[in-house]
């Protein structure tokens, strides 16, 4: 078995999450769904050792319709980057990010991106403008 189906990557994400809650004395909710990596014996027993940092709420099986990102694949995919050969990686994420970028613009589409995440902390609003800093602080 290949080490990104181990939850062995999810497992350094849960990992830095928990490092960036403590620091932030804040307890984190996670909406996960019942994908093999999620659900793998030592990821589930982390889970409950760090409840006091990351409470956990687990979307229905089969419910993808309930999952926000296949929500984004499904657009995504609507929108033509499936079923391609790409020259490489670089084009890949290239028209990953102008298809993004076109769901982000379009006011009339049902999925409107927003990088913006509030976190409560003591009673206090935090807003973070950019979710990729929660990885980075970590």
């Amino acid at each position: 078995m290949e080490e990104r189906n181990t939850g062995f990557h999810f497992s350094k994400l849960l990992k830095k999450l928990v490092n960036w809650a403590k620091r932030e004395e804040i307890k984190l909710i996670l909406l996960l769904d019942n994908g093999p990596v999620h659900t793998a014996k030592f990821i589930k027993e982390y889970l409950e050792c760090v409840n006091k940092y990351i409470e956990v709420y687990w979307l229905p099986k089969y419910s993808p319709e309930l999952n926000p990102i296949e929500l984004l694949w499904k657009k995504l995919k609507e929108a033509g980057i499936s079923n391609l050969l790409y020259e490489s990686e670089e084009e890949f994420k290239a028209e990953i990010e102008k298809k993004l970028k076109d769901i982000k613009n379009n006011k009339n589409s049902f999925l409107r991106i927003r990088f913006k995440e509030r976190i409560y902390n003591n009673g206090r609003n935090k807003v973070q403008n950019n979710p990729q800093n929660l990885l980075q602080a970590a």
